[in-house]
């Protein structure tokens, strides 16, 4: 055994106290530098967790949900924050606390990591996105929701009545959509693709069924016995099954519509419909209507035609 003496040992605890003091100021600069960080690139977060899986699968929250929107969002998140780790956080690293080191909102070292091989994970997700379509689908469901969510109007359209009251009538015609688009991607298509939406849809049938309770007929009083008994005969040809509570005009002419020579072209006059759709317990909606006569020529108009079926409505209670 050899014991130390003199000045060998005074040495070695100066040294000693040297490295103690060195690795505290690594570890309170690297914490200051993490608060600052947190603070300055925390807005990446979102990029950050959905682009993990295809890091580290074992820490990963998400198991992917990239979508074309996301992956384009990345790209701009992920060049920033290379930016900043190139810069003022050069030489950050992931925490050593065992408490925040299997957090990735707080690896911020591997942040940077993925930051800089970017174009790697961009390639991984373009190629798992290739093979898994469903991801611009739940995109696309949860832009239809959120835009009947926000409506300034409260018109919800019929695609998003059909996720709420026909929903197995609604998932066979998007599966079909999906498998197609699968089969020629050389993708699958999950069988709990649907389970996403559950947490979109409550509140928006909440929202219905409060609008369903406090909205009112906003009665014009305007009538017009046979433009709103043919928009009647068309809708329930369109839509077996719908019952129709009642129906007004909101004009009281015809509106004339005219080319740029000043010729009439057409003529169109609309209205209202409150009706009760098929499988939607017993709810109202106003539905607009609009007819239309094209002109002949010679002062003469054509017979009158559906100009089109409303592709929404606006639950209101059946007053």
């Amino acid at each position: 055994m050899t014991i130390l003496t003199g000045s060998k040992f005074l040495f070695t605890t100066l040294l000693m106290t040297v490295l103690s003091i060195a690795a505290l100021a690594q570890d309170r600069s690297q914490s200051q530098m993490h608060e600052e960080f947190r603070k300055e690139a925390g807005q990446y977060f979102r990029t950050i967790s959905v682009y993990y899986y295809l890091y580290k699968p074992d820490l990963a929250k998400d198991t992917g949900g990239l979508d074309r929107r996301a992956m384009d969002q990345a790209q701009t998140d992920f060049s920033e924050l290379g930016r900043l780790c190139r810069t003022k956080y050069r030489g950050i690293a992931n925490p050593t606390d065992p408490q925040r080191s299997q957090n990735i909102a707080e690896r911020f070292g591997d942040w940077c990591d993925m930051a800089d091989r970017q174009n790697e994970f961009r390639l991984a997700a373009l190629e798992a996105a290739r093979r898994n379509t469903s991801g611009e689908f739940v995109y696309g469901w949860r832009s239809e929701i959120d835009k009947a969510l926000t409506d300034p109007n409260g018109v919800v359209w019929d695609a998003v009545q059909a996720m709420l009251f026909e929903p197995a009538k609604w998932k066979a015609k998007e599966m079909i959509r999906m498998q197609k688009m699968a089969s020629e991607n050389g993708g699958t298509v999950p069988a709990n693709i649907f389970n996403s939406l559950a947490g979109d849809l409550q509140p928006l049938k909440a929202k219905i069924l409060a609008d369903a309770k406090v909205s009112k007929w906003q009665a014009s009083g305007l009538k017009d016995p046979a433009i709103e008994g043919f928009a009647k005969s068309k809708y329930l040809a369109a839509f077996p099954g719908i019952v129709i509570v009642k129906s007004e005009m909101n004009t009281t002419g015809w509106k004339v519509f005219k080319n740029f020579l000043g010729i009439p072209t057409e003529q169109i006059k609309g209205g209202w419909l409150m009706v009760k759709m098929p499988n939607q317990e017993g709810l109202c909606q106003a539905r607009q209507f609009s007819v239309k006569k094209t002109y002949m020529g010679g002062g003469r108009y054509s017979a009158m035609k559906l100009n089109g079926y409303s592709e929404g409505g606006i639950y209101t209670a059946c007053n």
